[in-house]
């Protein structure tokens, strides 16, 4: 579900993902902005639980950033 959120379709019709993908220089989405979509938040139980969920797509990147 995650990555469609990321996909071509999807970031074509949407300014609000495209303003956080712009901003930062590598394209990293915070995950606070990816835990905050309504079915994301309806599937997920806390950011630990999407963070192990985007670590194992093979079709996205996540950084882990202090």
């Amino acid at each position: 579900m995650v990555e469609y959120y990321f996909s071509d379709l999807n970031l074509a019709t949407t300014d609000h993902l495209m303003k956080f993908i712009n901003k930062d220089v590598e394209g990293y989405v915070p995950i606070n902005v990816v835990a905050s979509f309504k079915k994301i938040k309806a599937a997920i139980n806390s950011n630990s639980q999407l963070a192990s969920i985007l670590r194992n797509s093979n079709k996205l990147v996540s950084s882990l950033l202090f």
